[in-house]
């Protein structure tokens, strides 16, 4: 009598204990659904946490390039986070020349806004597009995705020094991934002309940097991510050449003694454009205060 007592007690307490293992796995599985998903007006939102950001010498929107490619020599850098173990989880990126950057548009203007343009007028676009025709960052869902080229790797402290990335700096790095050509590369891929052409460098200014050798020097000693005055040279033409005004600022302009400014690392600009637009003169170069 007692044994059979004995058993049917056992047999209670693991019946119990497998109720409590099924309770805390339920309870689990639906804390992780919680924690990655929020319900607001019966829609599911996704919950991302960058593994990093970007360094760079961009500021603020303006002089950033529309993309990747058009300020190749821009140096920048992404600092991953240490809960990502870049020892361990950067290994084997060294073996790739460039990497696909996922990364979140942390400044838009419209951030606010519940209602998103479905068409917009882009820079070179003859007429208004639609969103997803273009690759504007006012976006429903505001995700950049940008290729870089790998300059190196550091892997004792997280970051991968890059050149090409057109993000600002402190950008919410979501991922990265390794550009592999044979499967990213399309050879006959098309795009309409209005994009092909502000790709392939049509209408570039013509940029007068008339400033001294000590002067870039001197300017390039106080920056973080240039390493010489010939540097700073090479990215400020690449930067000023592509007319980073404004739609407004062009719309306005109609004299040469307008005078507009650019700001890349701690390097300040002051330059002015022709009134036929085809030259850009700098009219002055100094450090920013550090």
């Amino acid at each position: 009598m007692t044994s059979w007592f004995l058993g049917k007690k056992v047999l209670h307490e693991k019946r119990k204990r497998e109720d409590e293992r099924r309770g805390r796995i339920h309870a689990e599985k639906r804390l992780r659904q919680l924690s990655s998903h929020s319900v607001s007006d019966g829609a599911k939102q996704l919950v991302f946490h960058p593994i990093g950001r970007v360094l760079a010498g961009f500021r603020d929107r303006r002089g950033t390039p529309r993309q990747f490619g058009l300020a190749s020599h821009v140096r920048s850098v992404i600092q991953l986070e240490r809960r990502v173990q870049p020892e361990s989880s950067l290994q084997g990126l060294e073996q790739y020349s460039h990497i696909w950057v996922l990364a979140h548009f942390h400044e838009n203007t419209n951030s606010a806004k519940t209602q998103i343009a479905a068409k917009i007028r882009a820079p070179r676009a003859p007429e208004r597009v639609g969103i997803y025709g273009t690759r504007t960052p006012h976006r429903h869902n505001a995700l950049a995705l940008s290729v870089a080229r790998i300059e190196s790797i550091d892997f004792s402290e997280g970051q991968i020094w890059v050149t090409g990335l057109d993000l600002l700096d402190n950008t919410p790095v979501l991922d990265i991934k390794p550009y592999i050509s044979r499967y990213d590369s399309i050879s006959n891929s098309l795009a309409p002309l209005w994009v092909s052409e502000d790709i392939d460098g049509v209408d570039l200014l013509d940029v007068d940097l008339d400033v001294t050798k000590e002067q870039l020097e001197t300017v390039a000693a106080s920056c973080d991510f240039v390493r010489s005055g010939e540097e700073l040279a090479l990215v400020l033409i690449e930067i000023l050449s592509r007319d980073i005004r404004s739609r407004h600022q062009r719309s306005l302009s109609g004299s040469e003694s307008d005078i507009y400014e650019l700001r890349f690392d701690h390097a300040h600009v002051r330059y002015r454009i022709s009134s036929n637009v085809t030259v850009l003169s700098v009219m002055s170069l100094r450090a920013e205060p550090r």
